[in-house]
């Protein structure tokens, strides 16, 4: 017995001390490798590998097509999809790093016999554990599914790097072009596709996931016709059933883009009989049907099946694309009244699918505009904005239309309420009496009317539910009376909701469509409600009051209302002219302006701009009739001495740049004490440049030099004269600096008054090199900046303290910071940090020059308020130049906008 006992001990032994020696990885032996080989793939990656793919499953199912748009090749794409499977990645990751951690052997075996080329190139490899290169793919992949693009280049690239001679390259070579796709390196890509592309030994198995990542990278640069060429490849390569048919219509999808209808209606009539999922079956039928050629197919089977689809209980979430298809079809056939029904259809069918419901309002939209019938395009416009997010296919040119539409019905609105309220308060009083009572009347009707509606509708609803409360009397005594435990009352309750509200989202605020004024709205309300108590009842819309109260019935009351429409008639006639190109209307609206006011402040512009209307419809007649008009009733205009001297604006360009010089130098000898220089530049710029912009500042230097030349009474005297002649500049306050200092007796306590007198130069003094001290980055961190003068009569703390209230009243959730400090010891700097961009920090910056509180203790011409960016912030303050960054703010933010 204790033989065999020493004997099993042996074994056992022997058995654990070869366990423990393939354990390892400082060794390298048959044994070793066999036993890190197997552990590797059937322990640890097979787990992890298991991980990844539960992932991308769960990825693709809770990735949602939008097929209002051409579909993505990969739904990796989606960022929120992403998100949802950062736990299965993780783990991926974690059992891949185990893996190398673990299993990965470096060390090179002990040489033995044989010079063969397989044994020298199993001698070479860096790497002899078989699934190492495995890990650090599918450690790639994870980072890559998990959108963390720059991990997953670095394990793509590794694996090219230390496996160059292994079939895994080609793997890892096409997850790092998909990688530089994502992360818009679409010249790297194409490169290196084109490399790969030449590649003899490119496998097979690969080669249908090759042509979809070429099409992935053509799609994303919106060139359609090689996408389409690529898919093409991609269908014929690839086996798998369920990426041919999606592929299928994606390829249909382009077709359609191109106009192509034959070939995308055979592919969607393809993708139908695959057999693909009902999303995906259900569109391909309806853009088939949009793809219904006018000039060749007969759109009677068409229309019929859609209105069969319209019936089918399963298409009842769908009813507001079947009715947009409808809609396309006879749009291709002209028949417009029948279109807009349909599409008006869609829009109301629409429940939950804003991309529908939005695309629907934008197609009505453009019917509109097409007519020129600009205000319910521009209703349809600004609904389809509300709807559609910012990747829409130009998103910018569609909301920058409907700015400028909502521009142009708010100038058509004040010309027609104005017209309206006049003419009602020219009426005799008894006529005005009667038409205001007739007007009450039509607004009792309506009122009694809609409370029949509604007193009708709680009838029905009543009867609905004590007809559903007696079906389901039993399951009402199992579920409890609550509400919520009542399934035919909830059921009954949401169908209500839907129908008053449509399908909403679970927030806060959930009726309004912008979030962003709930906090102003609500104060609103408030203060409104406060002032209601305080004050007198509010008027009722069936009282006369409530009417005449807008009439124009004074005269001072009729005279701003036509100021009201000669405003609007002009800015209708730029507007039409400048942003819709609608020529005849602008031309319309500038003639009815100087018909209606003929001698107007408008009067001349309006005639440069029919003259210019002239010019752009080649109606030479037009053109000239106002050429001479402005040259006969305003020869010492602008635009008369342009129409005679074309060259006149550039030699107006040139003679700015040679007075902006001559000031600057001007300013130079001023600032040095060189008298003589300064009025002898004085008398340059009076005789040459007369009408220059810097007139009242060379009349102030002038003024200082020809009293300092002289005697203290003729700088009085100088001084004097310069504030009558120039009280609104910002010359004056310096004048009457000087003029206090004198009355004091002391010349020499203001020799440095008046040579640093000059607190805000004009910007147009700075030349544009000196402004490039900055560089313009719309997308950075920006800060709001004020510059005060520094003066005892300027409190700079009240006015930080100004500001922070302001912040507190208007931007309470923001939590900007405010700051101030002294940059030299003629200014404060007071700045508000910090804003996410440029947008952000301009729309604080307009907010401030609306507030009527904030500078109101502070002479305008004691400060200057911009916005800046981070970096350009630093510059401006090691620079302190206030003038050069000015010309910079104005024309990289206030003239671009």
């Amino acid at each position: 017995m204790k033989k065999n006992y020493s004997k099993y001990t042996v074994f056992l032994l022997l058995g654990f001390f070869v366990f423990f020696l393939s354990c390892t990885t400082e060794k390298n032996t048959l044994v070793t490798r066999t036993y890190h080989n197997l552990t590797a793939k059937y322990n640890v990656f097979f787990n992890g590998n298991e991980s990844l793919k539960k992932g991308n499953l769960k990825l693709l199912d809770s990735y949602k097509d939008n097929y209002s748009r051409i579909l993505p090749i990969f739904a990796s794409s989606d960022e929120a999809a992403a998100k949802a499977v950062t736990p299965e990645m993780d783990k991926s990751i974690k059992k891949a790093s185990k893996l190398i951690k673990y299993h990965s052997i470096k060390v090179k075996p002990k040489k033995q016999g044989g010079n063969s080329k397989r044994r020298k190139a199993f001698m070479a490899k860096n790497e002899y554990c078989n699934w190492v290169d495995d890990a650090y793919l599918l450690m790639g992949k994870a980072h890559f599914f998990k959108h963390d693009y720059f991990q997953a280049r670095i394990n793509f690239e590794y694996v090219l790097n230390q496996f160059k001679t292994q079939d895994i390259r080609y793997d890892a070579n096409l997850w790092l072009i998909r990688t530089m796709i994502e992360t818009a390196q679409y010249n790297k890509a194409r490169e290196s596709l084109d490399l790969m592309e030449t590649d003899k030994n490119l496998p097979k198995r690969i080669k249908g996931e090759f042509a979809a990542i070429y099409a992935d990278l053509f799609l994303k640069q919106k060139n359609y016709e090689d996408a389409a060429s690529e898919l093409r490849k991609a269908i014929d390569k690839t086996r798998k059933k369920k990426l041919r048919t999606r592929y299928k219509f994606i390829l249909a999808q382009i077709y359609q883009y191109l106009k192509e209808y034959k070939n995308a209606s055979n592919l969607y009539a393809q993708v139908i009989k695959m057999n693909p999922p009902y999303d995906m079956a259900f569109n391909a039928k309806i853009n088939r049907a949009t793809c219904y050629d006018v000039e060749t197919g007969d759109s009677k089977g068409i229309k019929k099946q859609l209105e069969k689809m319209l019936k089918d209980a399963k298409n009842n979430d769908y009813q507001d694309q079947i009715y947009f298809a409808l809609a396309n079809i006879y749009l291709k056939e002209n028949m417009m009244e029948e279109a807009m029904k349909n599409l008006l259809l869609s829009v109301e069918k629409s429940v939950s699918n804003n991309d529908q419901k939005s695309i629907s309002y934008l197609t009505i939209a453009d019917i509109h505009f097409s007519k020129l019938s600009y205000k319910p395009a521009q209703a349809y416009y600004d609904s389809a904005v509300t709807l559609l997010d910012s990747k829409y296919p130009d998103y910018d040119k569609i909301s920058l239309k409907a700015a400028n539409l909502t521009e142009l019905v708010e100038y058509l609105t004040i010309v027609e309420t104005e017209d309206s309220l006049q003419r009602v308060a020219k009426m005799p009083e008894k006529e005005r009496f009667a038409f205001i009572d007739k007007l009450i009347e039509k607004i009792k009707e309506e009122e009694a009317r809609q409370k029949e509606e509604e007193r009708q509708h709680q009838m029905n609803m009543a009867f609905d539910q004590q007809r559903q409360g007696a079906n389901n009397t039993q399951n009402q005594n199992q579920g409890g009376n609550w509400y919520f435990y009542n399934t035919a009352t909830l059921s009954y309750g949401f169908a209500e909701f839907k129908r008053k509200w449509g399908n909403r989202k679970m927030e806060d605020n959930w009726r309004r469509k912008n979030k962003a004024i709930v906090i102003s709205d609500d104060l609103a309300e408030d203060e409104q409600g406060t002032s209601q108590d305080s004050t007198k009842k509010p008027l009722s819309n069936k009282s006369r009051e409530y009417y005449t109260k807008a009439l124009p019935l004074t005269d001072s009351l009729m005279t701003i209302s036509h100021i009201k429409i000669k405003d609007a008639l002009y800015k209708l006639g730029k507007t039409y002219k400048e942003k819709l190109q609608d020529y005849p209307k602008s031309r319309e609206s500038f003639e009815s302006l100087n018909k209606r006011y003929p001698e107007s402040e408008y009067q001349l512009n309006a005639y440069y701009e029919l003259y210019l209307l002239g010019n752009i419809s080649k109606n030479q007649s037009l053109a000239n009739t106002y050429k001479n008009l402005i040259t006969s009733k305003y020869p010492d205009s602008k635009y008369a001495k342009l129409l005679l001297n074309p060259n006149y604006f550039n030699e107006l360009m040139t003679n700015s740049k040679i007075i902006d010089e001559l000031y600057m130098q001007t300013f130079d000898f001023f600032k040095k004490g060189n008298y003589q220089e300064v009025l002898n530049n004085c008398l340059t710029a009076d005789a040459s440049y007369p009408e220059n912009k810097q007139v009242h500042q060379f009349a102030y230097m002038k003024a200082v030099a020809t009293g300092r030349t002289s005697n203290n009474e003729t700088l009085k005297k100088e001084l004097n004269e310069l504030i009558k002649k120039y009280p609104n500049t910002e010359v004056i306050q310096p004048a009457q600096d000087i003029l206090t200092y004198l009355k004091r007796g002391s010349l020499s306590d203001i020799k440095e008054k008046m040579t640093n007198s000059k607190f805000f130069a004009d910007t147009a003094t700075v030349t544009e090199t000196e402004s490039m001290l900055y560089t313009f980055n719309a997308n950075t961190p920006h800060f709001y900046v004020v510059i005060v003068a520094n003066k005892k009569e300027i409190d700079a703390n009240r006015l930080s303290f100004n500001i922070s209230n302001f912040n507190i009243d208007y931007f309470g959730m923001a939590n900007y910071s405010v700051s101030s400090v002294i940059m030299n010891k003629d200014f404060n700097l007071i700045s508000v940090k910090t804003f996410e961009n440029k947008a952000q920090a301009m729309s604080y910056f307009t907010s401030v020059k609306a507030s009527q509180d904030i500078f109101k203790d502070v002479s305008p011409d004691d400060y200057r308020h911009f916005v800046i960016n981070a970096d350009n912030f630093a510059a401006f303050y090691k620079d302190q130049d206030i003038n050069k960054y000015n010309l910079f703010f104005t024309k990289k933010y206030i003239e671009q906008k």
